[in-house]
């Protein structure tokens, strides 16, 4: 048993180490936002200054212990590109799942991160942080 969870554990360190700085980047994005409202902050401004959080937090992690790659500006505009279009896939996949076929929200947003966490994963691995 303990050596395949071992084996696992060499095969999926990447990504679960990724899960964890994402996990990470939620607390982070939420604890901004929260903090941001609490100071009469509009929403529409908390937002995007919490993700923009989030991401700043995420490329550093990604860096340091996910991908382990050196920090420029080129994989940083990546980051953040990739990031940008993540966000707009979760946006386009809530709006389908909840105003189209009306599914509750939070069920809605746990099936989406079914899709978005795979694609960051996978656009950070193959495009931003590649070789």
């Amino acid at each position: 048993m303990l050596q395949k969870i071992k084996a696992l554990w060499e095969r999926y360190r990447q990504f679960i180490r990724f899960c964890v700085v994402g996990a990470a980047n939620t607390v982070i994005t939420l604890l901004v936002y929260q903090g941001l409202l609490a100071l009469s902050v509009p929403y529409l401004i908390a937002s995007p200054v919490g993700y923009a959080c989030g991401i700043v937090n995420g490329y550093l992690w990604s860096t340091a212990v996910v991908f382990r790659k050196k920090r420029d500006l080129r994989n940083l505009a990546k980051f953040i590109a990739v990031n940008l279009v993540v966000l707009g896939i979760n946006t386009g996949l809530m709006y389908l799942w909840v105003d189209i076929l009306t599914l509750h929200k939070l069920l809605a947003q746990c099936i989406t991160l079914l899709f978005t966490i795979p694609c960051n994963f996978l656009f950070n691995k193959l495009w931003t942080f590649r070789g």
